[in-house]
């Protein structure tokens, strides 16, 4: 069994830097994983940084680096469809850049902890942090479950409630949920400022609307708190909960039906591109 662990990230080198090489670190059986690090459009130095830290990682086949100049602002599911469209493992494992997997490096690691699992309770499971919003989107599941239920719903905005639908979505898929163990469950803490700096501003124009305090507004993105469902739909409009609703109410499964978002992207920095 092999477990795909996988990064997206636009312009979050400050996370990768510390998480990254860092959960590499955390792995005892190199043979059984790989690294998928999806370089969403960075112009902050992520690639300059991955070639000066983490060459060794890329040469001995446990990370490989895809970037890609396509997108213009940062999109959480199809950042997250195409990293996980680029993965080989039977396993994959969603990371956000700010993820670590924080284990004492003389203890199980996550890795062996995850083929435990489903070796004990099959393939068709999801495992989440569901007590831990500050790494709610660490989603695990088989790469046939990722693939039947079409990936994360690329017409969700914002960030959140792409987590969520999957989720949801795999449950009514028949998938068992587990819990992911707290002991693997660290993030790098950071404002909400970060989180809000690469989206598609006419993705902010509802949160601009309603919160339309100066002093509210920097209260907020300055703010380490994650929103609540009431303040997600307060703050980012109703667009996304509806269609999270509407999966539920009538039992949608499979989305994307056209398909995924095509990117061209160049792996371990060669200057050949392929798209996918």
């Amino acid at each position: 069994m092999k477990i795909s662990f996988c990064t997206q990230a636009m312009n979050r080198t400050e996370h990768v830097r510390v998480t990254l090489k860092q959960n590499l670190k955390a792995v005892h059986d190199y043979e059984r994983v790989e690294f998928i690090l999806v370089d969403f459009n960075s112009t902050d130095g992520l690639e300059q940084y991955v070639k000066d830290e983490l060459q060794e990682y890329i040469d001995r086949d446990i990370l490989f680096y895809y970037k890609t100049d396509d997108p213009k602002y940062y999109h959480n599911s199809k950042a997250k469809n195409l990293s996980h469209r680029l993965s080989t493992g039977d396993v994959i494992v969603n990371m956000d850049a700010d993820n670590l997997f924080c284990n004492d490096p003389y203890s199980e690691s996550f890795s062996f902890w995850i083929i435990k699992m489903f070796l004990s309770y099959g393939n068709k499971i999801i495992l989440n942090p569901i007590y831990q919003s500050s790494v709610g989107g660490r989603i695990i599941t088989s790469s046939k479950t990722f693939y039947d239920l079409g990936g994360y719903d690329e017409t969700f905005e914002a960030w959140g409630w792409e987590d969520a639908d999957f989720y949801q979505r795999a449950l009514l898929y028949g998938a068992i949920p587990y819990v992911i163990d707290e002991k693997f469950c660290c993030a790098y803490h950071h404002t909400n400022r970060i989180r809000l700096a690469n989206y598609d501003p006419k993705v902010l124009e509802t949160y601009n609307e309603n919160v339309q305090s100066e002093q509210q507004r920097a209260d907020i993105v300055d703010s380490y708190f994650l929103y609540t469902t009431q303040d997600m739909i307060k703050y980012f409009g109703t667009k996304n909960y509806d269609s999270y609703r509407r999966h539920i109410d009538e039992r949608i499964i499979k989305v994307n039906p056209n398909g995924f978002q095509k990117y061209k992207v160049y792996k371990n920095f060669s200057t050949e591109g392929i798209v996918v």
